[in-house]
């Protein structure tokens, strides 16, 4: 009875009518699991050929039994009897071996799969033993359905051998390599897939070697896969992403897997995605692999690449193509979009030594090709190689723009669109260089094809190329070109603004209010005398664009105008309350502020609002009320998320619907749909801004907004989105602040334990560092409140721990520098690894710093714990840069612990006078900030250690240093302060003042350290005030000297924040000038250079 009438849901589910099926559905859920699983077991064991939908509804009872153990079989487990239990592994084994329809028993073996994997526990012990009894028994069977059925249950859950695998290792291996060489196809392609998975699960399990012997049974099995017509790409696949988990098994065999991968590439009459696959097996090597490609593949990259090529240039002519009014975003399956991906990967994995050399010698020949697909794609190429090649393509620059830039006149417009395309990705991945040096060919090269109007999608993406050049110029090069350039776009934007009136057209219109807006954002004020020539037209666009067609375009002409007012504030300031009133309107009319979440100018919007906030600051605050829950809502933004089987990935989920997967361990795929992604990113980044420009004027949202940032800093599909979080955090604390310690108290409590759950757990180095700087930010805000002993304790176990970590991952990359496979290539990517965790490193410092200037002694008994590791850091043997983060903590244990810090000289003190000598400028900087802070802040105690730094300073003080080395300027100058406050701070008796001072005299001018120099002028001007003969002279014989320090110093930008300093050396200055004949004699011994610096500083003199 229970089975009938699950039936009869069954046939209701697979009804045409939403209704029907919506009912059947909530009759189902409502079902126990004790009648459910029963129910569906029975439909599965029942084989009545009378039955016309048999076949149908078996099938699905096996998806949803299965759909029933994935999401709900903790409550099965909980509901069933050990009868039900007992009787649901029994009846599933057996309908395996019964079972006539393929179809049928491989849903059933994914149930099997499925339930194998929930009766494993934590340890990874197998609840089910007979499950591996059946699976061994049906692997061995002499019923070639069966062996098929046991690889696939492998295939789907390769971790069913749990905590056992080992034991099983060598029976594992015996079953896969015999159903590899199989006489039924369909075993060994199943083979091949068991054999990927289990071995791709392994990871870097050591017992995965013992399989690098059955490489070339699945080479051969899966190039067999795909010359069998009968056969689907699904071993191939399967293949593909063993590469990716294990390409270093692959070692010994790199030769046929890259034979084999062009060859399928290189099979016309094979699918398109079949050839792409093909390839995909190389690029993912390089990708995963990029040393050992480089070294034992290298043979093979002229083919590799010709084969990329190849799929470039597979592009099909249309004749409509020039005038459609949307941008050319392609056919995202077809070969010519897959190769320029494709060789950006490449490129990007295997870096400019390896492919710039070989796509010089082949890009001449196909842009000297009559054909203009060879042409189109030897320029596609040069774009999609520019980011992996950017340092090598630098000094060939010249001749490859020399051989891009007359394409964009090329006869065929699909040739002038990929030109552009050329240089525009050449303005964004060689920026600086490429606009520096070739600015004067560029522009006007790409203003005749924008002025030509020969074709839309061309003269399009001119202007684009145009944005991506000038987004990267520098202001004082853009500055010749505004004008002209501005003239002309004001013609052609009221052309294309008629056009769109006239025939609907608006994609040059867009691309025309992108190209203002970037002369607005890097012209900056320049920008002003423009400002009438456009300001019309956009408010025009953003009061009557009003058709959902044009909300792409409204949006843009909204950014546009922020952008201009963002750099033209007062140019603005007429017309901003119209413009806000606009804005309001628009959010108004949209479903009272609640847009539509897939309205493009939501987006626009948001990024909109930070540049009005800039330019009315607390006149902002009353529109909060409307805009915040817009921005927040775009914020809390969850994206869709799913685990499903490949099948389900490929029937249910479009990529072209923003959907994108990954596998996973057992053969299911992940998906993300990453629509609304930059969208979340953008209102994260538009609220942190709203807080830092309102301050004060944001404290009534503080809580709100912290409550959304919290569980942003664990967002892990975006990094944006988590440093906006962590920007934000501090932020609030400020905004609060002024409401008192209580306030102040409240929010840091309520977002604490987030902050350092991210400082624990944050797994990419560059958040992570944005995340320690929110610490330490914030730690500069609280101050004192909210630090008990408690909160000290864990915040410096959670700097202990990252701490560890960078010695972790040191020695992570020290082992992989002795690979065998390691390179010169690899080295770089290895350095970048290391740049960015010293980088974490100067966090960690930044973090200390903010505690000690805090609590200053107080933290002693806690920084204990650190103790050992940064005196270690202080080793000879180890990088300068843990020498320099080391000296700068014990530099702020000794400023913000004073006398108290003696307890930890034992550990630093002698390092730290033989560093004022180090080669690193860094280094030298440190130590020699450190002695000067023993004089200026430790007390007597430290004096002796002065007198014995006071000949390692002067050696210091001697050298030689590169004036344009701003590193070596800042330890030099660092040395001479460290010198004055030795000499200004310890008796006179433990020196030798004689000699010292007119040695130090000699060093000067500081005109570098702002932070140094007020202590080098304070001691200088108190030591002309007392007349100290060592410094005046005999007879006053310094004073030219001293005149030349001082210009040289108030000429500088070193005494900025000085005022009161500098007016005083300047009195000293006027007071020597008052004796015209000694004052001119000293001006005649100057350099032309400082007389007219004197002229600046004193106009009246003569």
């Amino acid at each position: 009875m229970e089975t009938e009438v699950v039936v009869g849901l069954l046939r209701q589910l697979l009804s045409d009518g939403n209704e029907v099926r919506n009912s059947a559905e909530k009759s189902y859920q409502d079902l126990s699991m004790t009648i459910r699983v029963p129910a569906l077991l029975n439909i599965l064991g029942t084989v009545n050929p009378a039955v016309e939908d048999a076949t149908v509804l078996r099938t699905l009872a096996a998806v949803l039994l299965r759909r029933t153990f994935v999401n709900e079989f903790t409550s099965f487990e909980k509901e069933a009897s050990a009868e039900l239990m007992a009787q649901t592994k029994s009846t599933l084994l057996s309908l395996i071996a019964s079972e006539p329809l393929a179809i049928v028993r491989k849903r059933v073996c994914d149930i099997v799969a499925e339930l194998a994997r929930c009766m494993q526990d934590d340890a990874g012990t197998n609840l089910w033993p007979e499950v591996l009894t059946r699976l061994f028994e049906f692997g061995s069977s002499d019923r070639p359905e069966l062996r098929d059925a046991a690889l696939h249950i492998i295939s789907s859950t390769p971790t069913i051998f749990g905590s056992q695998r080992t034991h099983y290792i060598a029976v594992i291996k015996t079953l896969l390599a015999r159903c590899l060489g199989d006489q039924t196809n369909s075993v060994r392609y199943s083979a091949c897939k068991a054999t990927t998975a289990f071995v791709g699960s392994l990871r870097a399990d050591p017992c995965r070697t013992h399989f690098a012997d059955m490489v070339p049974a699945l080479v051969q099995v899966t190039e067999q896969s795909v010359t069998d017509s009968s056969a689907d790409d699904s071993a191939l696949q399967a293949f593909l992403d063993f590469c990716q988990r294990q390409p270093r098994l692959l070692r010994q065999c790199l030769d046929d897997v890259v034979a084999l991968s062009l060859k399928i590439a290189s099979t016309a009459d094979l699918e398109e995605k079949v050839r792409q696959f093909g390839l995909e097996i190389v690029i993912t090597l390089a990708e995963e692999a990029p040393a050992m490609v480089r070294k034992r593949a290298g043979k093979y990259l002229q083919n590799i690449v010709q084969q990329v090529l190849a799929f470039m240039v597979d592009v099909d002519d249309d004749e409509t193509w020039g005038d459609q009014d949307t941008p050319d975003e392609g056919d995202d399956t077809s070969n010519s979009v897959y190769a320029e991906s494709g060789l950006d990967r490449l490129a990007v994995a295997l870096g400019g030594n390896c492919i710039l050399p070989l796509m010089m010698g082949m890009l001449g020949p196909m842009l000297g090709s009559t054909k203009w697909e060879h042409r189109y794609g030897a320029l596609l190429a040069v774009s999609a190689m520019a980011e992996g090649c950017h340092k090598q393509m630098l000094p060939h620059l010249q001749e490859i723009l020399q051989r891009t830039i007359p394409f964009l006149q090329d006869a065929h417009p699909r040739v002038r669109y990929s030109a552009c395309n050329a240089i525009g990705q050449m303005g964004v991945d060689l920026a600086q260089d490429i606009q520096r040096k070739y600015h004067n060919a560029i522009i006007p090269a790409l203003l005749m094809v924008i002025e030509s109007q020969q074709t839309l999608r061309v003269q399009e993406h001119a202007f684009q190329a145009l944005v991506n050049f000038i987004s990267y110029l520098p202001q004082y090069l853009l500055t010749p070109y505004l004008s002209p350039i501005a003239i002309k776009v004001e013609e052609m934007f009221g052309r294309a603004l008629d056009d769109l009136v006239a025939n609907g057209r608006k994609m040059v219109l867009q691309a025309i209010i992108m190209l203002i807006t970037t002369l607005a954002d890097v012209a900056d004020k320049q920008f002003e005398p423009h400002y009438e020539r456009f300001m019309p037209r956009l408010k025009f666009l953003l009061q009557n664009a009003v058709g959902d067609d044009l909300r792409t375009l409204r949006g843009k002409a909204i950014e546009c105008i922020t952008t201009i007012g963002a750099a033209t504030p007062d140019k603005l300031r007429p017309d901003v309350q119209p413009i806000m009133d606009l804005l309001v309107h628009i959010l108004r009319e949209s479903n009272n502020g609640q847009m539509d979440p897939s309205d493009p100018q939501i987006a626009y919007m948001i990024s909109a609002w930070p540049r009005m906030a800039s330019i009315l600051q607390q006149d902002f605050v009353p529109y909060l009320q409307m805009i915040l829950p817009m921005t927040i809502a775009a914020a809390e933004l969850q994206p869709e998320v799913v685990v499903v089987d490949s099948d389900e990935a490929k029937e249910q989920f479009d990529e072209k619907d923003g959907w994108q997967f990954m596998t996973l361990t057992d053969q299911q795929k992940f998906g993300l749909k990453t629509a609304g992604l930059q969208e979340k990113a953008t209102a994260c980044e538009t609220i942190t801004s709203f807080v830092r420009e309102l301050g004060v004027g944001f404290s009534d949202n503080t809580v709100q907004v912290a409550n959304v940032m919290r569980p942003l800093l664990k967002f892990y599909f975006d990094e944006t989105v988590r440093q906006a979080a962590a920007e934000c955090l501090p932020l609030l604390l400020s905004s609060v602040k002024p409401h008192g310690e209580e306030a102040l108290l409240s929010l840091w409590q309520l977002f604490r334990d987030d902050l350092f759950s991210a400082c624990e757990h944050e797994p990419e180095r560059p958040v992570l560092s944005c995340v320690l700087c929110s610490l330490s930010d914030c730690v500069e805000v609280l101050g004192t409140v909210g630090f008990d002993a408690g909160i000290m304790t864990k915040l410096i176990s959670i700097l202990h721990a990252r701490l560890e970590e960078y010695y972790s991952r040191k020695k992570e990359r020290e082992a992989q520098r002795g690979e065998e496979d390691h390179d010169e290539d690899a080295d770089e990517d290895l350095e970048m690894e290391r740049e960015c965790d010293e980088q974490v490193l100067a966090k960690v410092t930044d973090v200390l710093h903010a505690l000690f200037s805090v609590h200053k002694a107080e933290l002693f008994p806690f920084f204990d714990q650190l103790v050992p590791i940064f005196t270690m850091m202080l080793k000879p043997e180890l990088s300068a840069e843990e020498h320099q983060w080391a000296l700068c903590v014990f530099d702020d244990v000794i400023e913000f612990g004073g006398a108290e810090s003696l307890r930890y000289q034992q550990f630093f003190l002698e390092p730290m006078i033989a560093y004022v000598l180090d080669e690193s400028a860094e280094v030298r900087q440190a130590a020699a900030y450190g002695i000067g802070i023993m004089a200026l802040h430790g007390g007597e105690s430290y004096f002796p250690a002065c007198v014995n730094a006071l000949p390692h300073l002067a050696k210091a003080c001697s050298a030689e240093v590169d004036p344009s080395d701003y590193m070596s300027c800042c330890a030099y100058e660092n040395a001479v302060s460290a010198v004055a406050k030795v000499c200004r701070h310890l008796p006179e008796a433990m020196l030798n003042l004689a000699e010292l001072l007119p040695l130090w005299l000699s060093w000067l001018p500081v005109i570098s350290e702002d932070e140094e120099a007020p202590h080098v002028y304070e001691y200088l001007c108190q030591l002309i005030v007392q007349n100290n003969v060592h410094i005046l002279g005999d007879n006053h014989a310094n004073l030219p000297r001293i005149v030349s320090i001082f210009t040289r110093a108030l000429s500088s930008e070193v005494l900025t924040d000085c005022a009161a300093l500098a007016d005083q050396m300047l009195a000293i200055l006027k007071q020597v000038q008052s004796s015209p004949e000694t004052w001119q004699a000293i001006c005649t011994m100057l350099p032309q250079e400082e007389q007219a610096m004197v002229a600046k500083l004193l106009p009246t003199t003569s």
